[in-house]
């Protein structure tokens, strides 16, 4: 009789074993939640990105506008240049003509 109660396999030996499964179930849980927490932090991160990409796009477009405005600065002290050029001329002129004039 012990001999066959040895080798007999107990009556759930094949039937699972609900030891672990509490573990299982814990950790399954566990792994929906950081599941759903990445996801959220990847919207996140989507959305960061497209923030950063429309800030990146208004720089962009501000440093245009400024360089714009740069080139007609340069332009217009050119062109005050030149009309200060002018005004020396024209000053040297009637300085002339007054000399002229004068005598």
């Amino acid at each position: 009789a012990a001999v066959a109660a040895a080798s007999t396999p107990p009556s759930d030996a094949h039937s699972p074993s609900t030891h672990g499964t509490r573990g299982l179930s814990t950790t399954q849980s566990e792994l929906v939640s950081k599941t759903a927490e990445l996801a959220d932090t990847f919207t996140k991160l989507v959305e960061a990105h497209r923030q950063l990409e429309a800030k990146s796009a208004m720089v962009v477009e501000q440093d245009t506008k400024l360089v714009d405005s740069q080139s007609e600065l340069v332009s217009t002290l050119k062109e005050l240049a030149a009309t200060r050029v002018e005004l020396v001329d024209t000053h040297l002129e009637l300085g002339s003509k007054s000399a002229t004039m004068a005598e």
